[in-house]
Formats: structure tokens, C-alpha cells, sequence
């Protein structure tokens, strides 16, 4: 069964992932920023998961969306250790 919450979540997460898409151009300024997209796919993926572990295959769908909440996670400190190491030693560490 759907959930309100679910719903909004997903909308939200696909609202945000054509925003990145569209404005992959300036993203790809940020240092590291594959870690850091990634991170945001692995969490709309498990959003993804939710919602189908309530229409198919529960127990496969319930341990990819924890598996997948757990790589964005990993991901994610991954890139914020990336991004200030990369300023690490530069002028504003002062």
C-alpha cells in the first residue's frame, strides 16, 4: 500500500533529480561531485524500493532499499572527506 509520506518523497526526489540533470553543467564544478550525484541516485533509488516493497517481492525490495540507504550514506561521508581534503593546505585553511 502506498503511504502519503512515500508519495511526497518520491516526488520530491524525482522534482530534485531533473533538477541536478538539468543543471549537471555547474554541478560538475564541485570537486568530487560523483561521489556526491551518486549518493543522491543510491537515495532516490531506495525511496524507489519502498514504494515497491509494498506491491512486490517485500523482503528483496525492504533489504535493497536498506543496502541502498546504506551506499548513499557511504557515499556521501565518502565525498565530504573528498571535498575538504581537496582544500586541505590551500590558502583558506589559514
Amino acid at each position: 500500500m502506498l503511504e502519503e509520506n512515500e508519495l511526497i518523497m518520491l516526488v520530491l526526489g524525482l522534482a530534485i533529480l531533473i533538477r541536478l540533470l538539468t543543471t549537471y553543467e555547474r554541478l560538475r564544478k564541485i570537486p568530487h561531485n560523483t561521489s556526491l550525484l551518486l549518493s543522491f541516485v543510491a537515495f532516490f533509488a531506495a525511496t524507489v524500493a519502498t514504494i515497491c516493497e509494498g506491491y512486490l517481492l517485500p523482503d528483496l525490495f525492504n533489504l535493497m532499499e536498506h543496502l541502498l540507504y546504506m551506499t548513499s550514506a557511504v557515499l556521501l561521508t565518502f565525498w565530504l572527506w573528498s571535498f575538504f581534503k581537496h582544500f586541505e593546505g590551500g590558502a583558506g585553511s589559514q
